[in-house]
């Protein structure tokens, strides 16, 4: 293995444990602790669904004593057994009980195992992939490291200079860097960051949340785990930057200092600012932040004519006037609806993104994303909405996999018509993807269609229509979702 040949070369000390962060600012700490928090939870209780749902024959759960009480009950409900561990050093984990949960049999075995300290039959019952069964047992076992992230890493890329710089694929849930805030997609420690095995393992662990009702913590995972962060090891300590916390934790001890640097996917807008890795660097004013700029967009937003004429025949219509007057209904509609509301807006089919300016203008939020096929009129919505200029994408709205990410969408708009310009198939299979993705959809038709129309179209797609502001705009509801009390 690549990765034990670039071990660290290590010096004859172990820090006490500790684990420590700090966020980068208020703004990103009001955001994401909270949801660290739910991620937690979620965590706590996917660990052992996985066994229900036949992911794994064994689940090993640390729990509080209140948390614990409250579990029980449910695995009985699910004719789980489970049986406590001992621990060699319970004072490190106080208040902590830790079990394994699953069958009794397998139970019983796992226990067996854990005593015996037989690594490779507890981790085959706790699902763990045969070869980072087998990475685990040479780095930990074996070699005694306290920390793999370095073995992981150049087991994975060839080190330069005690740097392995990663460049990830969309799939990244074999990141384990942020396990020590507590958010991971997989249970173990695995053997490279583009093992094949844990990444499959980790669609199915997200996909057990996803079942269970913990559809945005599985998305704020896979969100968290795209970013770029940047982990080193000097002395014993070990620092991992992130774009929104610093956490500072012991490693192995090394005189040298060893850096991993995972270039993530993407960033998300609460992280700073900076000139180093992992941080992005401070955008430049653009001439569209300006204030002239931005006079001229609220007067085009508002109705007054501008000299842009690509400001409506990007969106198909003959003049600015005609453009305000059909959005007004659909963004007096979508504006009732997201009263209160927070989260993300999809624009499918967005053009220059003016009707979804309209519709987030002044709320800060909500974040506008669109897809279009009209390369010209995406640069104009990165000129009208600049701050969000990279949430805009071009490609087929019906190629679903060439823009969703899995992302969750408090409101997605989409024009009727679009879903009889494709085989029925390809219109069914958008919709799927909106069930999934999105809490509500605001379907729309342009005048010369009527209540009748919009109505028929709602039915024979599935939809519920739930509210009509106008003849040709209506608010519809996935089947799954739960309409919010104060929309009506």
């Amino acid at each position: 293995m690549q990765g034990l040949q670039a071990a660290v070369d290590r010096l004859p000390f172990v820090l006490p444990d500790f684990t420590r962060h700090s966020w980068v600012g208020e703004g990103a700490r009001l955001v994401w602790e909270p949801r660290l928090e739910r991620i937690h939870q979620a965590w706590s209780q996917i660990e052992w669904l996985s066994v229900v749902s036949k992911v794994r024959r064994c689940a090993l759960v640390g729990l509080s004593q209140r948390v614990l009480s409250e579990t029980i009950p449910r695995w009985s409900a699910h004719r789980l057994s489970a049986m406590s561990l001992p621990m060699s050093q319970p004072e490190t984990h106080p208040g902590m009980t830790f079990a394994v949960v699953g069958s009794l049999t397998d139970v019983s075995r796992a226990r067996e195992a854990w005593v015996a300290r037989d690594d490779d039959t507890l981790g085959r019952l706790l699902g763990y992939p045969e070869c980072c069964r087998r990475f685990f047992r040479e780095v930990w076992v074996e070699q005694q490291s306290i920390d793999t992230t370095w073995a992981m890493a150049t087991n994975t890329v060839a080190a330069t200079d005690s740097v392995v710089l990663l460049d990830p694929t969309a799939a990244s849930l074999a990141n384990i860097l942020w396990r020590w805030v507590g958010v991971r997609a997989v249970p173990h420690l695995p053997c490279r960051f583009d093992c094949h095995e844990t990444i499959q393992l980790g669609s199915q662990f997200l996909q057990v949340g996803e079942a269970s009702g913990h559809v945005e913590e599985a998305a704020w995972i896979k969100q968290i785990l795209s970013w770029p962060v940047e982990w080193s090891a000097l002395h014993g300590i070990a620092e991992v930057k992130s774009p929104v916390l610093k956490i500072s934790t012991r490693t192995d001890a090394s005189a040298n200092k060893y850096v991993v640097r995972w270039k993530g996917t993407d960033y998300p807008k609460e992280g700073a600012t900076g000139l180093r890795f992992p941080y992005q660097a401070p955008a430049r004013r653009l001439m569209t932040e300006g204030r002239s700029f931005q006079l001229g967009l609220r007067q085009a937003l508002e109705g007054t004519p501008t000299k842009r004429p690509w400001f409506h025949r990007d969106n198909g219509f003959s003049s600015p006037e005609t453009m305000n007057e059909l959005h007004r209904p659909i963004v007096s509609l979508a504006r009732r609806a997201l009263h209160g509301l927070t989260g993300s807006v999809l624009d499918l089919g967005c053009g220059n993104a003016a009707l979804l300016a309209k519709i987030c203008r002044e709320d800060d939020s909500l974040t506008p994303y669109g897809v279009d096929s009209n390369k010209a009129a995406l640069e104009h919505a990165a000129a009208l909405l600049p701050a969000h200029a990279r949430n805009f994408k071009h490609g087929n709205v019906f190629d679903c996999d060439s823009w969703s990410t899995g992302q969750r969408y408090v409101l997605t708009l989409l024009m009727a018509g679009r879903l009889f310009d494709v085989d029925r198939r390809i219109a069914e299979r958008l919709i799927a993807r909106l069930r999934a993705d999105s809490d509500w959809v605001l379907l729309y038709v342009y005048p010369g269609s009527g209540t009748r129309q919009l109505a028929e179209i709602a039915n024979e797609f599935g939809f519920g229509l739930q509210d009509a502001a106008v003849a040709s705009v209506g608010l519809l509801e996935p089947t799954h979702v739960t309409k919010p009390s104060h929309v009506t």
